[in-house]
């Protein structure tokens, strides 16, 4: 079942992210391309920049979420001290 066609008449909610197995590379390379600004986007008003950028910021997130918290007992740097 396609949930999104299935909520289409109540929401407009859509994936923020089409393909989540595009390399950083690869995202990183269509942002900087100055075409991606001139092409089309998702949504109207919007350009292909504009997506890539929302995707990269998906894979930044999910990122985070993966990596290990930082522990507690972890030594902080202390920038204050005048030595």
């Amino acid at each position: 079942m396609d949930i999104y066609a299935a909520l289409q008449e109540v929401s407009t909610m859509k994936p923020l992210v089409r393909d989540a197995s595009i390399p950083l590379e690869q995202l990183v390379q269509e942002l900087t391309d100055p075409k991606s600004f001139e092409a089309p986007g998702s949504r109207p008003g919007v350009s292909h920049a504009d997506d890539v950028l929302d995707a990269l910021g998906q894979y930044l997130m999910r990122t985070l979420r993966k990596a290990p918290t930082w522990p507690k007992n972890a030594p902080t740097s202390n920038t204050n001290s005048t030595n």
